[in-house]
């Protein structure tokens, strides 16, 4: 695939944002891939959105699990830089497995079906994936922030991964809004 967008975005004139708008965020850079072919696919829906009127969501499905991942735009990241990136995201549907007792736990346990992992990654492809940058059980119907400051060890292009992993159950997995800052640079100015 030929990238064809400037890789240099300027952040001194503010974060980068990517909510999900369809008239407004460019789609044409998004890369989907999904890994378990019988399993939830993310895609763009009008259900509960965090701005304007879509998210990004993955649905699982109650006969297989489901792997799926979306892929940012490639940004020129530099290694004597400090990054924020950061998600919204919320869950959906069945997010807990059946109560079981554990031995030695008292009372029962319930696990995740539902979670969301945020890579880095040298390519729109999970297996160039680089490190992990957020990982997270989906336990909230609502949508939660989460941000992480990373720096890279080499100036180059990167690629964002969101990795969405549901276990066999109508859980769903949302992403409301994503953001990368460099350096100082605060978010809550721009949106």
């Amino acid at each position: 695939m030929a990238i064809t967008y400037d890789l240099e975005f300027d952040f001194e004139k503010g974060p980068y944002i990517f909510g999900f708008r369809p008239n407004t965020d460019d789609f044409s850079v998004v890369e989907i891939e999904q890994t378990k072919k019988t399993g939830g696919v993310w895609k763009l829906v009008r259900r509960r959105p965090f701005v304007e009127t879509h998210c990004l969501e993955c649905v699982g499905n109650i006969s297989s699990e489901s792997e799926s991942w979306v892929f940012s735009r490639g940004f020129k990241l530099y290694r004597d830089k400090t990054y924020q990136a950061i998600i919204y995201y919320r869950g959906g549907g069945d997010l807990f497995t059946t109560p079981t007792k554990f031995y030695g736990v008292k009372g029962k346990m319930k696990k995740n079906n539902a979670r969301l992992n945020l890579w880095l990654c040298r390519e729109q492809n999970s297996k160039t994936r680089i490190r992990s940058l957020i990982e997270v059980g989906i336990s909230h119907k609502q949508y939660q922030y989460l941000s992480v400051m990373f720096k890279v060890s080499e100036d180059r292009i990167y690629f964002f991964g969101g990795q969405a992993l549901i276990r066999k159950s109508t859980a769903r997995v949302a992403l409301g809004l994503n953001g990368l800052i460099a350096d100082s640079g605060k978010i809550n100015q721009w949106l």
